[in-house]
């Protein structure tokens, strides 16, 4: 309301778009506003270099699978009281289990867990429950017990 879209709030802003057919009041990220838009973003810039970066990245599954990709945040969650089983998580939020850049505490958002299966059965995400399962089935059949992924603060 107040930022006038200018703020990493604006998902268009954050995506370093105009503000096209979006439901804002008082926006300035238009082309009308150019200069203020433009010093509205070297600003961002030179307090969080990586402000505009893309959050998540994509890599080829260490499996060699055809169209086996593996998708990380790339900073990490740092929950301590969710488990990383609510949708605060950023990693749970984008259908993804932790990883190393995480800096969370009691994790059971990893593959093979029980109850991440169960949380995104219950919040009725069968498309993750059943990722979820899936990973899990293939650690199962190789013979490979993934431990729980163990963050400590630091």
């Amino acid at each position: 309301r107040n930022s006038k879209c200018l703020k990493l709030y604006c998902q268009c802003f954050a995506a370093e778009k105009y503000c096209v057919g979006c439901k804002c009041s008082d926006c300035q990220n238009t082309v009308a506003y150019e200069n203020i838009r433009q010093k509205a973003i070297t600003d961002t810039r030179n307090r969080n270099p990586q402000a505009f970066k893309a959050k998540f990245s994509s890599k080829i599954s260490p499996s060699g699978a055809p169209n086996s990709t593996q998708t990380t945040h790339t900073t990490g969650c740092k929950c301590i009281k969710s488990s990383c089983l609510k949708k605060y998580c950023v990693c749970f939020n984008a259908g993804i289990v932790c990883g190393n850049k995480c800096k969370c505490v009691d994790c059971l958002n990893y593959n093979g867990s029980q109850a991440l299966i169960d949380r995104r059965r219950k919040i009725k995400d069968d498309t993750g429950a059943n990722l979820a399962m899936k990973s899990s089935d293939e650690l199962w059949k190789k013979g490979i017990q993934q431990p729980k992924v163990v963050h400590v603060p630091g």
